[in-house]
């Protein structure tokens, strides 16, 4: 048997977020005033594939210092048309780690980089270049 579950977070004080999994249909947030590092990779929810409930929970995190996303949040996020005015600037983001990220959604992460306007560093954790891979391993290169 499955019941609707509504996830609540109310911690006005909290340091530091990891969110590495499902998150439920509903997903009550106020704000994370005091957030340092939020690491958001590879979330999804249940409802609509994400588009309403995983930008409604990055807008949260607007206060953030250190963010950890991947590209399947990038890709949410166009889902949900990012680019809108009603999309908070980042203004206390210093540091940005995409963990994974595919070439083509470069264009994504360069989007949300206009709501970050203080950013100091950007950390890739991998990149993926299907098409490269794809003729090196084509040409009969290994990559270890």
């Amino acid at each position: 048997m499955c019941f609707d579950a509504i996830t609540k977070i109310d911690a006005p004080n909290l340091l530091s977020i990891t969110i590495q999994d499902v998150i439920q249909m509903s997903l009550v947030v106020d704000r994370f005033p005091s957030l340092v590092d939020a690491d958001i990779c590879h979330m999804y929810s249940l409802q609509d594939d994400g588009v309403d409930v995983i930008p409604d929970f990055i807008k949260k995190l607007s206060n953030v210092k250190h963010l950890k996303l991947s590209g399947a949040e990038f890709e949410v996020l166009q889902q949900a048309n990012f680019q809108s005015t009603n999309f908070p600037t980042f203004v206390n983001l210093i540091t940005l780690e995409v963990s994974f990220i595919k070439t083509w959604q470069a264009g994504l992460l360069f989007n949300f980089l206009q709501f970050s306007p203080n950013l100091g560093s950007l950390i890739f954790g991998q990149v993926c270049c299907p098409g490269i891979v794809n003729e090196v391993e084509r040409l009969g290169f290994n990559w270890f």
